[in-house]
């Protein structure tokens, strides 16, 4: 129930996690995916609490560390964010994933330098993964490097042609 709301309306999704905790239901799955949800929308003191209760059941699952970085970089948590990344530098099996997000962290800070090295490490992903490249092109007009950002654009426009992600601006 929660995928086929998910892709309708974020909120709708939030919304179907409070009958099975009504039911007392406290699989991580709950926590995470709501957490993930709430980050999405803004709510980032919700997801951050979401966040905790799946990170107490699963301290090392490479995706809840990640989501609990991205949240505490949202929430301008950066301390605690570097301490999320130096977990995730030793559990994620994917180091393309680790250098994006702390591509993320380096971005928020206003660090564009940095961040474009991480960013240009985590394009190395395969599968290639959206959210890698349009970080990297955001990064690239920080810098005003627009000509490179434009190429980059219509590169990932070819790239990911007829797939959901039209969310590129």
């Amino acid at each position: 129930e929660f995928r086929r709301v998910l892709f309708r309306s974020l909120k709708g999704a939030v919304e179907e996690y409070k009958p099975p905790e009504r039911s007392g239901d406290r699989g991580v799955a709950v926590y995470r995916d709501r957490a993930h949800c709430r980050y999405q929308l803004g709510h980032v003191a919700d997801a951050q609490a979401d966040i905790k209760v799946a990170l107490d059941k699963y301290p090392r699952n490479p995706f809840i560390v990640d989501l609990a970085a991205a949240i505490a970089i949202r929430g301008g948590h950066y301390a605690r964010a570097q301490e999320f990344l130096k977990d995730l530098a030793e559990i994620e099996p994917r180091k393309e994933n680790y250098h994006h997000r702390l591509s993320t962290l380096y971005a928020a800070k206003k660090e564009f330098d940095q961040a474009l090295r991480e960013a240009d490490l985590a394009s190395g992903r395969k599968p290639p993964l959206h959210e890698i490249f349009t970080n990297r092109i955001d990064i690239l007009i920080e810098l005003k490097r627009f000509d490179e950002a434009l190429a980059a654009l219509a590169t990932i426009e070819q790239q990911f042609k007829g797939r959901a992600a039209k969310d590129v601006q």
